[in-house]
């Protein structure tokens, strides 16, 4: 299904085979077809993939910038995530982070752009703003965005986190989001 699905939309299967042939993905052999594209990228990937394209669909001005906020926000919050060994949890915290910020890039409130949207529970939550697992993790990206000292320090202790644990993660996320067109 994915597939055929790629066949009927010209520009996501060029930007899919245009990332998976990128010298950044590392591939020793050329990706020619969308079944070969889909079993190499396999589906956590490939639904991590089409949520940084999602973010970053949107022609409004100023949804660049957003976008890659969105995207840095995902990567440090999966690289937070992985101190927990739960890839299942890394991946949904990359969900949050990219997600978080929809509201912006589509200009409608988080509630309606969720609604009929299959979505984690978890980061559902933490993008409506209510108390779960993923909302701590999202008041501290914020924190760090408004550059309050206090708000990361407390943030960060709420979360158990050493200030050289969230710095480490914070370079890494910051190193991958330069990667990522």
């Amino acid at each position: 299904r994915l597939e055929a699905m790629l066949k009927r939309e010209p520009t996501i299967a060029f930007r899919l085979l245009r990332y998976l042939n990128s010298p950044a993905f590392g591939l020793s052999v050329e990706v020619n077809s969308f079944g070969h594209a889909v079993m190499l990228l396999g589906h956590q990937r490939l639904k991590r993939w089409l949520a940084l394209l999602l973010a970053s669909s949107s022609n409004e001005p100023g949804a660049k910038v957003t976008m890659h906020a969105a995207v840095r926000r995902g990567l440090f919050l999966e690289e937070l995530a992985k101190a927990h060994n739960d890839p299942e949890m890394a991946g949904e915290m990359f969900l949050c982070g990219v997600f978080s910020l929809l509201d912006r890039l589509l200009r409608q409130p988080v509630a309606q752009l969720l609604e009929g949207v299959p979505m984690p529970e978890r980061v559902r939550l933490a993008l409506l703003g209510e108390e779960g697992p993923y909302q701590p993790y999202l008041q501290l990206v914020q924190a760090i965005e408004q550059g309050s000292v206090f708000d990361i320090r407390e943030a960060s202790e709420r979360l158990l986190l050493q200030p050289l644990e969230v710095n480490a993660a914070l370079l890494k996320a910051l190193a991958s989001a330069r990667q990522v067109d």
